[in-house]
């Protein structure tokens, strides 16, 4: 992953990120767009993006194709992956909006399958690109399954405890920053 993250521009190191590192499920990175982000956590103004919290909170809809459990669920975005969709969606040539999306040059599941395949092959790793979401499993193993089980579960988008299930009305800003703390 590091190899590939050195090689990559920034277009590929967010799809790298989001599906590597945070988990995300290749068919639900294309439909992420600026509203999907904790209206909190960033602003759009002038013609300009920016994040105004160190880990920015996103959310992916309980209705979007691909998202297997049925529910919103919420994750976070590492600093070095939040800097480097503000970069993208400001070197745009079109003004941001919140129907912006957060991966303008790869937008199906395909353009990311081939994308991954093609880095996969310049490393010399002879792989599935959905081994990524393993990877991020086993980041997310390491780092956060002895604080908090159901918060990895929850950012790998798999349903976690029956809470989980009922209808997600949102996080407060005191689960934000229990969350944010952990993470």
């Amino acid at each position: 992953v590091k190899q590939m993250f050195e090689i990559a521009d920034v277009h590929e190191k967010i799809i790298l990120a989001l599906y590597g590192l945070n988990g995300l499920r290749p068919s639900l990175i294309p439909q992420l767009t600026i509203g999907q982000i904790d209206q909190r956590h960033y602003k759009l103004e002038n013609g300009h993006f920016e994040f105004t919290v160190k880990n920015p909170f996103l959310y992916v809809l309980k209705g979007w194709e691909g998202n297997k459990a049925k529910q919103t669920f919420f994750i976070i975005l590492h600093s070095r992956l939040a800097a480097m969709i503000q970069q993208a969606i400001n070197m745009a040539p079109e003004e941001p909006t919140k129907d912006t999306p957060l991966t303008s040059k790869y937008r199906s599941e395909q353009n990311i399958h081939d994308k991954v395949k093609d880095l996969f092959g310049k490393i010399g790793f002879n792989g599935r690109p959905y081994l990524l979401r393993s990877f991020a499993d086993k980041v997310y193993d390491r780092t956060l399954v002895e604080k908090d089980k159901d918060l990895k579960e929850q950012l790998m988008l798999h349903k976690c405890n029956i809470s989980g299930v009922y209808q997600f009305k949102g996080l407060s800003d005191d689960d934000i920053q229990e969350y944010t703390k952990t993470y």
